[in-house]
């Protein structure tokens, strides 16, 4: 199981790191519709990948009979692994390659600030925490919590699904 955790959650992080950065670099950070869709895309592939992941574990593993509980510790392990690499490489990516990212961030936020009459005191107070949500320890973190906390709830979700339902007589023949 823990090698299928591996496999997958490996091939979740880089799937979303290579997607993310692909709308990025070819529409640009500014685009209202890229933006909205890549704070669903993380998700999606993630809801995807365990769910093939739970799917192989119950067959491969388990020979098609998953208790509720295998089903979540496969989710957990997956999404475990897939936060922590996604966070890694996004540390690196932002470390690295994209540094000036944040820059970017903020000249598509600030007109919009100055349309809705921001002050100039909350402008900068936005620019500052624009810039400290994209330090490279912070959106380890961050991205590493959230993958985590949506794993595991999207695991719950397919755990039930995915667990093998005992009829009424098979729970009599075993008592």
């Amino acid at each position: 199981m823990i090698k299928i955790g591996i496999t997958y959650g490996l091939v979740i992080a880089v799937v979303i790191a290579l997607v993310n950065s692909f709308f990025v670099d070819i529409y640009g950070v500014e685009s209202e519709s890229v933006t909205s869709f890549l704070g669903f895309l993380p998700l999606l592939v993630l809801a995807v990948g365990l769910f093939v992941a739970m799917r192989k574990t119950k067959k491969e593993v388990h020979q098609n009979n998953l208790t509720f509980g295998q089903a979540i510790y496969s989710g957990i392990v997956v999404c475990a692994i897939a936060a922590v690499s996604l966070g890694v490489i996004y540390f690196f990516y932002y470390q690295l390659i994209n540094k000036n990212y944040a820059d970017k961030v903020i000249s598509m936020e600030v007109p919009k600030m100055e349309k809705s009459n921001f002050k100039p005191t909350q402008i900068a107070l936005e620019i500052a925490k624009i810039k400290e949500s994209y330090y490279p320890i912070n959106v380890l973190i961050g991205t590493t919590i959230f993958m985590l906390i949506s794993g595991i709830a999207i695991s719950a979700i397919f755990s039930s699904i995915l667990r093998t339902k005992d009829t009424f007589t098979e729970i009599v023949k075993r008592k």
